[in-house]
């Protein structure tokens, strides 16, 4: 029995605060608001405080949560204040990014003696390397007090766990990110899903997506693209996404001689309706956690390609079984990935079908109730009575 259907749970609804940064267009946001969409409002009553105000996703945010911002500033203190000032009237806090918002809630649940949830969504050992040597010693700390910890995948929290120099594994956890899948797709239904077809326009289209950062390899995955150029092969390529690199990305497409075939259009809400119309989807990474759009392409039957980065891509490709791995920072090895499934239609109707396969694993029927215990593990005993 899943702990939404179980008679022990309180009567009353449980208060849940949950911190995020911002409400850019990343994936960590998007993953935020379908998780706390799939909670029942009569059990739950959740508040979402926002460290930097409205962004990009606000209009996702789903009705049965309530959203709040703390006065503008980018002092960590005030978003610190806040949270404890908002954590008063709930039963759990959960920080669903590193970092600042984890910085947040800890200061809170600390202070006020709250439970508390933080939320691992990269693979911090290597994530590690890039923050300062004030935010480790901070971030070690946090994540140490937090009561529970929930990792987005097996590889994410073994890199956590050799970065922190232990494992607590009762307090620590894998939980996957939940993707709603439609009810009809059911492991044999998805067995039959058709590929998206190739040809259907112009030439065939090639997505990645994510923030314009070195982190995400679009650099890689333009070498590549004009890899295929030379060998004959023209295809379209769309980087979904707004961020730093934009204008170093075009210039890099100039000089490959590729810039008629590359197209940049910023912030995308619905990147789904990208992928179904796209022959392929790349995800060129340096460093994940659990990407979301390789979710969203297993969704639109849209096959994989995605480099061996920590972590992520292997587990959710399973090692090659539901789509292409490839080295990281090899264009010429992800050409010739992309060169093959392009040139084979069966092959990416077999990876369209697995994909649609694993999704399954991701549903909100198999998510949600692992949720739903970590939370009554962390309610009081007075407050569950």
């Amino acid at each position: 029995m899943s702990p939404s259907a179980d008679a022990s749970y309180p009567s009353a609804p449980i208060r849940l605060l949950v911190v995020l940064p911002d409400l850019s267009g990343g994936g960590a946001q998007r993953v935020t608001l379908r998780l706390l969409s799939l909670f029942d409002e009569r059990r739950y009553q959740i508040t979402l405080l926002v460290l930097d105000g409205p962004g990009e996703l606000v209009s996702l945010v789903p009705p049965n949560v309530r959203l709040i911002y703390p006065p503008r500033s980018r002092l960590l203190r005030v978003g610190k204040l806040s949270t404890m000032r908002n954590a008063l009237n709930h039963d759990v806090l959960i920080a669903a990014m590193e970092l600042r918002a984890s910085f947040c809630v800890h200061f809170a649940a600390t202070g006020l003696r709250k439970p508390s949830i933080g939320w691992v969504r990269i693979a911090f050992g290597e994530y590690a390397r890039e923050i300062s040597d004030k935010n480790r010693r901070k971030a070690k700390q946090t994540y140490g007090d937090f009561d529970r910890l929930v990792f987005v995948s097996d590889g994410a929290q073994a890199s956590f766990e050799r970065w922190y120099g232990e494992s607590r594994r009762g307090d620590w956890r894998r939980i996957y990110n939940p993707y709603t899948v439609d009810p009809a797709i059911d492991p044999a239904v998805a067995a039959s899903a058709p590929s998206n077809p190739a040809g259907t326009a112009a030439r065939p289209l090639i997505v990645g997506a994510g923030r314009l950062e070195k982190r995400k390899g679009f650099d890689v995955l333009i070498d590549a693209v004009a890899a295929l150029r030379k060998r004959g092969i023209v295809v379209d390529l769309a980087l979904l996404g707004e961020g730093p690199l934009a204008e170093e990305l075009r210039e890099q497409a100039r000089e490959r001689g590729i810039a008629d075939q590359l197209q940049l259009p910023g912030f995308v809400q619905n990147v789904g309706d990208w992928l179904e119309r796209a022959t392929l989807y790349v995800l060129s990474s340096r460093i994940e956690g659990l990407p979301g759009t390789i979710l969203e392409a297993f969704a639109a039957g849209t096959p994989v390609v995605a480099t061996r980065c920590p972590h992520g891509p292997e587990e959710l490709l399973q090692e090659g079984k539901a789509g292409l791995l490839v080295p990281m920072d090899d264009a010429q090895a992800m050409a010739d990935a992309m060169q093959s499934l392009l040139e084979s239609p069966e092959r990416r109707a077999e990876f369209a079908s697995a994909g649609r396969q694993r999704l399954v694993d991701f549903s909100a029927d198999r998510i949600l109730p692992q949720w739903e215990a970590l939370i009554s593990e962390l309610v009081t005993p007075s407050r569950s009575a």
